[in-house]
């Protein structure tokens, strides 16, 4: 046998976890576009072929086009009404037909014409879009005016053989999970077909655009703005006038997988009781954290019981563990995500299995108590992990650079330690201000990170040339806000950046219990100096934080925010947690789950499927799929779609009666 090179053996070591992806839609901004091409006097005039929807998207694509000098065809399914009543040509063609697309193609794209910029297929917006709604008749229509009506026009135009081909756009409202709104199940398939047609016609360039669900006639001057773009994204969603793209970012490893983490030697035992904490024998030992049965209390007036599915760990729970923690003793966790398990008296607003995100002392724990004003819904297009690397940081940032700072665009942020959790939600704060960002990061990883993306500014966290680097780039003039988590030196450094009406914004705890002095001349250009103590918050105006909660969440759900980046340790590992934070090289949040938390030796709880939900087996016509069938049922399905490459046989039929 050959022996394996090196290389090949230092492969076969690789994590399966480094593999993994998920697609997730980012906010991008239109890209600049010069005032000569979207005026009124185009160089070259040009036609366009709308395939129009009777919501008058269309039409108001039409009226811009013309404005401009372009020359549209208005393209409708035979049967649909007059309801556009734009001065240009109109067409009915029946969807289904092959033979009417040609002689479409042949009249409008003739020499005669201006030469076709490119062809709008609209009509996927006729589809119902509420997927309660939907019925078999509903969903077959939609795909005669989508997918089945774009596969006969690709084919029409592969046998045109054009010299210069049109590009295709299918437009499209709510077929993407972009925010939280439920996604239009009747359009998805045309994304699948307009993926395939990128691949097999090139030429053609098609382009899939996504509009804002319950409004696409809001969106019309963002998709007028890009049919004149020539970048090179070719998957795009509109949402609240925002532009957003798809792109691959690494999934966060599933909590309990082998192949994530194996117990070991000090793996932490789960007690084989109802509840449990986290807590340590003895300060100053991490190997001294264990896990501890704990009997579950009823909520008081205005306090709900959370079962806990994951909780974000924060450096305080290290200092903590290790006995250094400069404030009063506090339990382990202040954060975490998860259902609700029991509603104390007086709230409202929740109830049982709901899902949540919150502010909760020890949380590190299978069941977290805590008041109601401190908790709020978790945005369905979030998991239990990214939900749980959110409320301490991005409440710490949002307080401080919105509610204290009144940061506004353009001023110029110093966001110190902007690698960590807060840091990063900092920058994403700032970036959505339009602020300008200067940061600090303790390790070339971390600061390649920021640039990576972003962050234009990014220095040296661990020297103190940080200063002079921020006043030379400001052209000596400094920055508007410092958001601090440094200790020493760093501070009146810090505060030597800031511009005159400044404002230094104090997260760190270390200098003010040891009650370092500050000088106070800096002060006399007016500046401000805040110190934020998120716990004392919690307690003492719980509106306040639930206000800011809230408003939070909803950039969350439309997508505008983004949970942060994480590393996630199952509970039983937490001594490993705690030693990762120890040697600071996250990047974003490190979190600990508590899902698949069980003792050994019991009995997992049987999977349930929704009975008010609808799964697609492919391939479920065969032997396998119907067995996968027959043990969904079992499981509490009720709603399953069957798809094979044949029709069903007697046999298949039988077997899917007996299903019924």
């Amino acid at each position: 046998l050959a022996r394996l090179g090196s290389d090949t053996r230092r492969a076969s070591q690789v994590n399966p976890n480094d593999w993994l992806y998920k697609l997730e839609w980012q906010p991008q901004a239109l890209p600049q576009i010069e005032e000569t091409l979207i005026g009124n006097e185009p160089s070259r005039p040009g036609s366009w072929l709308i395939f129009a929807d009777s919501g008058g998207v269309g039409q108001a694509l039409t009226e811009r086009l013309q404005a401009r000098g372009e020359t549209c065809f208005l393209i409708f399914p035979k049967g649909a009404l007059k309801t556009s009543e734009a001065v240009c040509e109109q067409f009915w063609i029946d969807p289904t037909s092959p033979t009417d697309l040609p002689r479409l193609l042949q009249e409008t794209l003739s020499a005669n014409n201006p030469p076709c910029r490119g062809i709008l297929h609209l009509w996927s917006l006729e589809a119902v879009r509420d997927t309660q709604d939907s019925t078999l008749a509903s969903l077959e229509e939609a795909q005669i005016l989508g997918s089945s009506n774009v596969l006969l026009l690709v084919q029409a135009l592969a046998k045109a053989d054009l010299p210069h081909p049109p590009r295709l756009w299918l437009v499209t409202g709510g077929a993407q999970a972009v925010g939280e709104e439920p996604v239009s199940v009747a359009q998805a398939p045309l994304w699948g077909l307009g993926r395939v047609i990128a691949l097999e016609h090139p030429e053609l360039r098609c382009t899939r655009i996504d509009l804002e669900p319950s409004g696409e006639m809001a969106e019309v001057q963002s998709l007028f703005k890009e049919l004149w773009l020539e970048d090179n994204e070719d998957q795009i969603a509109f949402r609240r006038a925002m532009r957003y793209v798809p792109r691959l970012v690494r999934a966060a490893p599933v909590p309990g997988d082998a192949s994530v983490w194996k117990p070991g030697e000090g793996a932490l035992s789960i007690p084989a009781t109802p509840s449990f904490h986290l807590d340590i024998a003895k300060p100053g030992q991490l190997d001294a954290l264990r896990l501890q049965p704990t009997p579950r209390s009823e909520p008081g007036p205005g306090q709900v019981e959370i079962e806990v599915y994951a909780a974000g760990l924060n450096y305080r729970d290290v200092l903590n563990a290790m006995g250094v923690y400069p404030g009063e003793p506090i339990p382990l966790g202040a954060e975490c995500s998860g259902r609700i398990a029991r509603v104390g008296e007086g709230v409202e607003g929740f109830q049982v299995g709901d899902e949540v995100l919150a502010i909760a002392p020890s949380s590190f724990a299978r069941f977290a108590t805590t008041y109601a004003s401190l908790v709020v819904p978790m945005p369905r297009n979030l998991s239990f992990e990214e939900a749980a690397t959110i409320p301490v940081t991005f409440l710490t940032a949002h307080y401080t650079l919105n509610h204290l700072a009144r940061m506004g665009e353009g001023e110029r942020v110093l966001i110190h330690a902007a690698a960590g959790g807060v840091g990063l939600s900092a920058v994403q704060l700032a970036q959505r201000a339009g602020a300008e960002i200067f940061a600090t990061a303790g390790s070339p990883e971390k600061r390649a990170f920021l640039q990576y993306i972003g962050v234009k500014h990014v220095m040296d966290s661990r020297s103190l040339a940080f200063a002079d680097e921020v006043i030379q780039r400001t052209g000596g003039r400094g920055v508007d806000i410092v958001l601090n988590s440094l200790p020493g030196e760093s501070i009146p450094k810090s505060l030597s950046t800031l511009a005159p009406y400044g404002r230094f914004l104090e997260i760190g705890k270390m200098d003010i219990y040891m009650n370092r002095p500050l000088d106070l001349y800096p002060f006399s250009n007016n500046l401000s100096y805040f110190a934020i103590d998120l716990d004392r918050l919690c307690r003492e105006r719980p509106t306040l934080i639930h206000s800011l909660f809230l408003e939070l969440m909803e950039s969350f759900r439309d997508g505008t925010f983004r949970p942060l980046p994480r590393n996630i340790f199952p509970i039983q590992d937490a001594v490993g947690a705690f030693r990762y934070l120890t040697q600071r090289k996250n990047i974003g949040k490190v979190v600990v789950s508590l899902q698949g938390a069980r003792p050994l030796n019991t009995v997992e709880a049987p999977v349930t499927l929704r009975s008010d939900g609808t799964y697609l087996i492919t391939g479920g016509l065969g032997g396998l799929g119907l067995l996968v069938a027959q043990w969904m049922v079992q499981q509490g399905a009720r709603h399953l779609v069957l798809l094979g490459r044949g029709d069903a046989t007697s046999l298949t039929r039988e077997a899917i009666s007996a299903l019924e």
